[in-house]
């Protein structure tokens, strides 16, 4: 309704998590690694379910969260039903007001530009060729910028330590991180050891070093539930409820509140999101929340036959943090997509 009546919105930032600004439900159709297999870790959340709360119902009830859905200027169908995808940029700052506030001081103090120097890319098993492409788009996008890797071959295995020394211990952080790995909302699993026995061999929010560090930096991740927020107002430890959304405060941080995807064969699905938007990243004026619905809507035009899963990969990825930002030193545009 507000769309109609301010035609001209560029930006839709939602202040606040779920129960104050509630995401767009969709139901989630795919049949592998469907929502409802969440919630049974979302019951931490509930007091045992003596307590329920929308996150866990969500799941429960096979549904995944969609911010986009509040950017939708026109209607889509998508194998039959609706597909809430955004024309404008949206994203959200968590969670109470003073750390909503941390977040516009960043982007204050930075004068809204963004000059990256340094990148960061981690990738492993099925998704090693998602972020093997990556680094190569961004250095396309950055001329210039010092990279760095952590995947297959050359970093097989790669451990906790590893990424403590790339990214979580390194000062400054890089400038743009790809850190591709396994996920839940509050922990992140390195390649190794094989297996992983403790969580001591795995890296969590407590291990980023605070809004001043991450502030005006640029993260994304294919990671299952990397994007998921729980909102502190729910039963449940306050580690497990530090999620990477609201840790990540003073970043611009894209992730997914459900399930990623990638393919062994291919750069595919939530890898092939990634890698586009990284395309996207730098190319032409636009600002960071704008090359991002670019990178969606892109996907969207050029999907191939994945169907409901390709539908799950461009909903569920989600911005938090200021989307107006833009970069320093802009280059044009390839004059034609760079798609596999």
């Amino acid at each position: 309704v507000y769309k109609a009546a301010l035609p001209n919105i560029e930006y839709v930032v939602l202040l606040g998590p779920d129960p104050a600004l509630p995401s767009w439900r969709q139901y989630d159709r795919v049949q592998i690694s469907p929502e409802v297999d969440e919630a049974g870790e979302l019951v931490d959340f509930t007091n045992d379910l003596a307590d329920p709360n929308p996150l866990y119902a969500a799941a429960a009830q096979n549904h995944f969260l969609v911010d986009g859905a509040y950017g939708v200027r026109k209607r889509i169908s998508w194998l039959g039903s609706d597909l809430p995808l955004p024309q404008d940029s949206v994203s959200r700052l968590l969670e109470s007001p003073g750390q909503i506030g941390e977040w516009l001081q960043e982007y204050i103090d930075t004068g809204g530009v963004l000059d990256p120097q340094t990148e960061l890319t981690t990738g492993d098993e099925f998704f090693t060729d998602s972020a093997d492409a990556t680094p190569q788009a961004l250095l396309a996008g950055f001329p210039g910028i010092s990279g760095d890797t952590l995947y297959p071959p050359t970093s097989a295995g790669w451990t906790r330590d590893d990424l403590l020394g790339g990214f979580f211990g390194k000062s400054p952080l890089p400038d743009i991180s790809a850190l591709y790995a396994h996920y839940n909302p509050w922990l992140a699993q390195p390649a190794g050891p094989v297996p992983i026995t403790t969580l001591n061999e795995l890296v969590s929010t407590a291990d980023l070093p605070g809004v001043d560090a991450v502030g005006g930096k640029i993260v994304f991740t294919i990671g299952c539930h990397s994007g998921l927020n729980v909102p502190d107002i729910y039963p449940g430890t306050a580690a497990k409820k530090n999620d990477w959304a609201q840790a990540y405060r003073g970043a611009v941080y894209v992730a997914n509140t459900g399930f990623g995807y990638d393919d062994t064969e291919s750069i595919a699905l939530s890898g092939r999101l990634m890698w586009l938007f990284a395309q996207k990243l730098n190319r032409g004026t636009g600002s960071i929340g704008e090359q991002w619905v670019d990178a969606v809507n892109t996907y969207h035009v050029t999907a191939g036959n994945w169907d409901v899963l390709d539908e799950k990969v461009m909903l569920q990825a989600t911005m938090y943090g200021p989307p107006w930002a833009r970069f320093r030193t802009p280059v044009d545009p390839p004059t034609t997509p760079q798609l596999e």
